[in-house]
């Protein structure tokens, strides 16, 4: 028994010791050519995000004098599983709410009801939103 604990140990041991000169001579070197071609991941990227099905967006609505706008305020207020079936999630204890955009493209905001910003980029949404709040 302990004449096979010997060998299995010892092919073991060569098994590992063995396998670590395989090709270590060439790891982590490029050509001096210049032929290696690198990643093309860019570091910036190329265009901008556009929004997208099931991308969501929270917002705050406000007057020009910065002070906030409420719903509700005379008591009448929809309950979070009404709000979460029109595409709308609880955003938690901060008060704001996330805003899906549903498989047709579009999302359910207040006032405004159904927009359509899928495609529309970040700064093109902001844009559109804010004229038609105007």
């Amino acid at each position: 028994m302990k004449t096979i604990i010997k060998i299995s140990s010892l092919i073991f041991l060569l098994i590992l010791l063995g396998s670590c000169g395989i090709n270590s001579n060439m790891m982590f070197k490029t050509p001096k050519d210049g032929s290696f071609i690198y990643d093309s991941i860019p570091l910036v990227p190329k265009e901008d995000y556009k929004l997208s099905i099931d991308d969501k967006l929270t917002f705050n609505l406000s007057t020009n004098n910065g002070k906030g706008l409420i719903e509700g305020i005379s008591g009448t207020s929809t309950s979070i599983g009404n709000m979460q079936g029109r595409g709308i999630a609880n955003g938690g204890a901060s008060g704001q709410n996330e805003y899906v955009v549903r498989s047709d493209g579009k999302v359910e905001l207040p006032v405004l009801g159904d927009v359509k910003i899928q495609g529309l980029t970040i700064k093109q949404c902001e844009d559109t939103l804010e004229q038609l709040f105007k």
